[in-house]
């Protein structure tokens, strides 16, 4: 027998594959516009690079990290090893064996992320092929390439642990459903379970949010049992249960270590405490079990063998699970109503971190007109699994986007979850609608396909220029945060210890290759505090106090942390009460009783023409503006409504205003930004540029002064 290219090309299909590699590469090209910057997105990115820099370089993880929370002897680190070994692979691949290079991991983990959505996207189509048809699977592929969600923790540079673990969900739910519908036990069944419980249990050694899994195949496959007692013989029956028990199985013994059940059971609970009251928690779970029971008992014990009983029990299943799914909208949208918050994270972390805020109000950003998507499915699925007795997966998909729906509705990180989600969405409606229009007249049918189109062009347009408005943090031209890193590097001596606030961590440890004090993990709510009093204290004693615990060598610190000196006392006083006598004196307070930040800072227009400059509402002319100190004073500039005192400054180098109240103008680092005298005597300005100000502390003189 002759190779019949023909025929391989039958078998391969080309035009599908075009299709798909088409919508991978708009996926990959949308994500990669990042890498036009020289460094990447994010804070956590940073860090993933550094822990993926040392196993490059030793050839293992570290057990614990040392480069941060230098108080103590190390820090260990989150169980995400087959992102970073992937990541090696991925370098040792396309570098072709090379020793390590920080260049080429910078640029490594610029491209990583966006393969990543291209690979993660291309698998949404065949996942769309399997439940319902290649039409649906396109339209997942592409709504998947260009959600803005979805893309946001994809994008070039953005290379975390979430931006890989989708891949494993995708690719676990492919086989799954393959192996869900093999009626027969055979090597191709076999292996298709074995294949959804391995990508299931590679998630859950890449990503946290692995628990997504169990959260949906457990309903999934307790709901569509009722349907297949009745739809299945008893063969396919066992044939169902044994293909998704040793899914499970394999899912359970890979994940062992995370001991899933516990976690996601701690989830539901928390979800549930928050929504039932605590007397009715109790008889509702009992009531819903015994319901449960009933049902399958009734369905198990009935007799199989009258086609016309089989048909009715089939029609009654039918009902009674499309009544569960519009009841399940219903609550839904009944929670959204009478619940504000839902997995709400408590304490100043929870309300100063922006990640832990609700949602919803983000969905339009976020998604677009893509957000009708979901909203059409959910209506549409119960509908359809009314009319289509034999369909199990769209029970899959309802569970999915409902699921994930409440968790963005609730949590502002989940909506990169709820992301992904509008993908089987635009499946289920695309499906629907080719089902629909499938007898109609020409012109109805250009007319909803129309509607489709819009749409897609729309989530087409929302995926480009959000890739285009967002810019990575460090790339910021103020603060200038990359050549201060830069100094960091080499004009410090190595294992040099800063004394920096969180949010400047990572940047601090990776570029800068210095210890950090803090960083976005927020391992110690005692140095994020210790900080922030140090930063908002007039009590000298009690700054230098501060930074001698730590045995930190400089203090760091930008300009755009004015603006959060309020935030800065809920974090030294643990209280998100703004209200609370300790923050009060941090408000700029008017006679109406409202309050503003009081402290901040405004970049000036400048009128060479005119000898002006305008900062704000605020217009100086040239004489009064170099009458503004530069250095710090404790006598008042000016006044606001007459009875509070204001300090303003200007900047030595920029045409920026500073204005400061009292407090805020009394706070350490307020001194030290303006070169207060006294202060000075105990740190030494080692770096002032574009916003970023390095002090060197002097340990010798602070001993000195705290001994009398």
């Amino acid at each position: 027998m002759g190779f019949e290219l023909k025929k391989f090309l039958n078998f391969f299909d080309g035009k599908q594959w075009l299709f798909v590699v088409l919508i991978g590469v708009l996926a990959f090209a949308i994500r990669a516009h990042l890498m036009r910057y020289e460094l990447f997105f994010e804070f956590d990115s940073y860090f993933h690079a550094r822990i993926l820099g040392t196993l490059l370089q030793t050839g293992t993880i570290p057990q614990l990290d040392t480069m941060a929370y230098y108080f103590m002897p190390g820090t260990s680190l989150p169980p995400v090893p087959l992102h970073w070994y992937f990541g090696a692979f991925m370098y040792k691949l396309l570098f072709l064996g090379a020793a390590y290079s920080k260049a080429n991991l910078i640029l490594l983990v610029k491209f990583l992320p966006a393969f990543y959505g291209a690979l993660i996207t291309i698998t949404m189509y065949f996942l769309g092929k399997e439940v319902y048809s290649k039409k649906a699977g396109y339209a997942m592929a592409f709504v998947a390439a260009v959600t803005p969600a979805f893309i946001y923790r994809t994008m070039a540079g953005f290379w975390e642990d979430d931006s890989f673990g989708f891949l494993w969900l995708g690719l676990g739910l492919v086989f799954m459903v393959r192996a869900l519908k093999s009626t027969e036990f055979n090597a191709k069944m076999i292996m298709n379970t074995a294949l959804a419980g391995i990508f299931f249990g590679a998630m859950a050694w890449g990503w946290g949010m692995y628990l997504l899994i169990p959260i949906l195949i457990v309903p999934f496959f307790i709901i569509s049992l009722a349907r297949a007692l009745w739809l299945k013989t008893n063969k396919e029956l066992l044939v169902f249960v044994a293909a998704f028990a040793i899914i499970l199985g394999i899912f359970s013994i890979i994940s062992m270590p995370f001991d899933w059940i516990s976690a996601a059971l701690s989830y539901a609970q928390q979800a549930l405490n928050e929504t039932i009251p605590d007397a009715l928690f109790i008889p509702l779970v009992i009531i819903a079990i015994a319901a449960l029971a009933a049902i399958y008992l009734f369905l198990a014990f009935s007799v199989k063998s009258n086609k016309e009983k089989t048909e009715r029990y089939s029609k009654f299943t039918t009902i009674i699970l499309t009544i569960f799914l519009a009841a399940a909208l219903l609550f839904t949208v009944i929670l959204f109503a009478t619940q504000p918050k839902i997995f709400d994270i408590s304490g100043v972390l929870g309300s100063s971190v922006g990640e832990e805020n609700t949602g919803h109000q983000f969905f339009g950003a976020k998604y677009n007109a893509l957000i009708l998507l979901p909203i059409f499915a959910l209506i549409l699925l119960p509908i359809r699994i009314w009319r289509e007795k034999n369909d199990y997966f769209s029970i899959l998909f309802f569970l999915w986007i409902l699921t994930t729906l409440v968790m963005a509705w609730y949590k502002l990180k989940f909506t990169f979850v709820f992301g992904l989600s509008i993908a089987p969405a635009a499946a289920v409606v695309v499906e629907e609608l080719f089902c629909y229009t499938k007898n109609r007249p020409g012109i109805e049918k250009k007319l909803v396909f129309a509607c489709l189109a819009f749409l897609l062009l729309t989530g087409l347009a929302a995926g480009i220029t959000f890739t285009k408005t967002n810019i990575p943090n460090i790339e910021y031209s103020f603060p200038n945060w990359k050549p201060a890193l830069e100094w960091m590097r080499t004009g410090t001596p190595e294992g040099s210890k800063m004394f920096n606030w969180w949010n400047q961590g990572h940047w601090i440890t990776f570029i800068g290759e210095r210890l950090a004090l803090n960083d976005n993990r927020n391992l110690s709510k005692e140095s994020d505090r210790d900080y922030a009093l140090f930063y908002i204290t007039p009590d000298l004693n009690k700054a230098m106090e501060l930074v001698t615990s730590y045995n930190a060598d400089y203090a760091v610190f930008d300009i755009s942390d004015f603006r959060s000196i309020v935030s800065m006392g809920q974090y030294a006083f643990d209280t998100t009460n703004s209200r609370d006598p300790r923050i009060l004196p941090y408000f700029i307070i008017d006679s109406k009783g409202q309050g503003m930040e009081g402290a901040f800072f405004q970049s000036c227009s400048v009128s060479q023409t005119e000898q002006k400059l305008t900062c704000g509402g605020n217009i100086f002319s040239f004489a009064d503006w170099q009458n503004l100190p530069v250095n710090w004073q404790g006598t008042p500039t000016t006044f606001y409504e007459q009875r509070v005192p204001l300090f303003l400054y200007r900047d030595e180098t920029l045409p920026i205003l500073y204005v400061f109240n009292e407090a805020s103008n009394n706070s350490t680092a307020a001194k030290l930004w303006f070169n207060e005298t006294e202060t000075m005597k105990f740190f030494e300005e080692s770096y002032a540029k574009e916003g970023i100000k390095i002090f060197k502390i002097n340990k010798e003189e602070i001993e000195k002064a705290l001994k009398k």
